[in-house]
């Protein structure tokens, strides 16, 4: 199985300056990098639950955290959530 992948949407580039917006990369390397600069880098913001907020990334490929691969979150009207492990429309 391939590696997992993270994607950062582009409307949260300033809340993450070490990671390249827009561009697919290592989802280890991404949770690394966020780690990084949530210990020492700006801008100051706490983690509440996963280091990579799926609000600001999409992820694919290997087994995601804590489930399947291919498996979808549900929106709370119990359909797929939008973009969920896809890439990104433009």
């Amino acid at each position: 199985m391939g590696q997992r992948e993270a994607y950062l949407k582009p409307d949260y580039a300033s809340w993450y300056p070490g990671l390249p917006a827009g561009q697919w990369i290592g989802a280890n390397t991404a949770q690394r990098l966020v780690r990084l600069q949530l210990q020492h880098g700006e801008p100051k913001w706490e983690s509440f639950g996963r280091v990579l907020d799926p609000e600001h990334f999409l992820f694919r490929g290997g087994e995601p955290a804590g489930g399947r691969a291919g498996e979808r979150r549900a929106s709370p009207l119990g359909k797929a959530a939008p973009g969920r492990g896809s890439e990104p429309s433009r």
